[in-house]
């Protein structure tokens, strides 16, 4: 039986995330079950649809079961959230393959064991890690950076393979095959082909008439799509190939511009269930985004000490002295990253520091729970009935409790006290984000006790 694992966001679900579905099928999964991150995501900001949303689409796409990915590991660093997402799909002992997207799949199964052999030696290069941090690079690539410089490859293979590792895709496959290997894990690794725009390309992608696997990238506005529409005999339109495998930033981008839903316009880059959803949610749900969050974000940082905001996850004192010497110009959220962000701190670096300064994720405490065992509970947000066999496997293979019902968590985990304090971390965040969301659109919406498991 062929159990294959995803680890995604679905920020939003799209057509690329479909074909991947498909792909997994056409290789032989008998069953797929998706990690997915939660009310905030990996890139550092809240995310568009709510977790519940987004389980539900995955389900009526192809999806089996998805699981929902600690809010701790969901926001942080590629290497953290590949290996934990990594380290669950693990701990159910029955998952048999890993599924991800690439844009080098050949390249990253190359690298994959060298550059896990020299991170084992970290240690010896941790003075290269640093150099590059302290140029703007994020941990992520200024370890790769240095595990590059350590390699003793030749200059022109180092950047060869750095070239191929800044592609953020890349970055995450690498880290799927580099934490298999640190388990010790029997999945296989699937690396599927990437097609279309770029991770956080905001433009939308077209089809190239070079080849199936390179695509052209186009700067698409929603008055270009609509215009498209209303006029497919127009041989000017800007986009005479409708986009097919666009990026989730850039269907981000246009749900946010939107004034009402449009249907039509987003067709050619979601499937038919996400459309379905989004349209019956728009504006009571979602959109959700990083400005809403401005006030709460204002307020929680002029309550942090300096010894509490020090004790927050990629807060460091000399980063909390620019956010601090910043406040005083503070009108927005994302102004403020513009505000902050410098050579030292990029961008990223600050989203990120600032989202887990909302949320109170504390580096202590992330590091606790992975030296205490990663995972205390395997938390459903949905599955399909037909397949609820796949449930009783997991309970067969699996040490982890099925937290099923969260109301019942302090039962479920009276034994294991790191995984209360994870379930009611994931509780204060999910609250702040529906509170957020009941006062942008003056809907109530229930919380998390309420909620029950999507079933399909």
């Amino acid at each position: 039986m062929q159990i294959t694992g995803i680890i995604a966001e679905y920020n939003p679900f799209h057509n690329g995330h479909a074909y991947q579905i498909d792909q997994c099928r056409k290789m032989g999964a008998d069953y797929i079950i998706v990690v997915m991150s939660g009310n905030y995501v990996q890139r550092g900001e809240p995310a568009i649809l709510d977790k519940y949303s987004r389980a539900r689409i995955a389900l009526e796409h192809g999806a089996d079961l998805v699981l929902e990915l600690p809010v701790g590991y969901s926001v942080s660093s590629a290497q953290t959230f590949a290996y934990t997402g990594v380290n669950l799909l693990h701990q159910l002992g029955c998952v048999t393959h890993l599924c991800f997207g690439c844009e080098n799949p050949d390249k990253i199964k190359e690298l994959a064991f060298p550059i896990y052999q020299i991170f084992e030696q970290e240690n010896n290069f941790a003075h290269f890690i640093q150099k590059h941090l302290k140029n703007g690079h994020s941990y992520a690539k200024s370890r790769l950076k240095a595990a590059l410089e350590y390699s003793g490859w030749a200059v022109e293979k180092q950047k060869n393979y750095e070239a191929i590792l800044s592609k953020p895709n890349n970055i995450l496959a690498l880290s799927y095959e580099i934490a298999l290997l640190q388990m010790q894990s029997r999945m296989k690794p699937i690396p599927i082909q990437r097609l279309g725009a770029a991770y956080h390309d905001a433009a939308l992608a077209t089809p190239s008439s070079a080849t199936s696997t390179q695509m052209q990238h186009t700067n698409i506005t929603i008055q270009d799509i609509r215009t498209h529409n209303d006029t497919s005999t127009n041989t000017q339109s800007p986009i005479q190939n409708i986009p097919i495998l666009p990026s989730a930033t850039g269907i981000r981008k246009i749900l946010l511009e939107m004034n009402h839903f449009d249907s039509a316009c987003l067709q050619p880059f979601l499937p038919p269930a996400a459309l379905n959803v989004m349209q019956d949610i728009y504006q009571t749900y979602f959109p959700v985004e990083m400005q809403d969050f401005s006030p709460a974000l204002l307020m929680c940082l002029l309550q942090f000490t300096e010894e509490q905001a020090c004790n927050i996850l990629d807060m460091s004192p000399s980063l909390w002295n620019r956010i601090k010497n910043n406040l005083t110009d503070y009108t927005d959220y994302l102004s403020f990253i513009d505000t902050c962000q410098s050579r030292t701190f990029p961008y990223s670096r600050i989203r990120r520091a600032l989202l887990h300064a909302l949320l109170n994720i504390q580096t202590a405490k992330q590091q606790q729970w992975i030296k205490q065992g990663i995972h205390f509970y395997i938390r459903p947000l949905g599955f399909r009935r037909q397949r609820a066999e796949l449930l009783s496997c997991i309970k067969k293979n699996s040490s982890l409790p099925i937290l099923s019902k969260l109301a019942d968590y302090k039962t479920t985990l009276a034994e294991t006290p790191e995984g209360i304090q994870m379930i009611e971390e994931e509780y204060r965040c999910d609250t702040l984000y529906r509170l957020i969301s009941q006062a942008k659109f003056g809907h109530i919406q229930p919380d998390s006790f309420s909620r029950e498991l999507i079933l399909l």
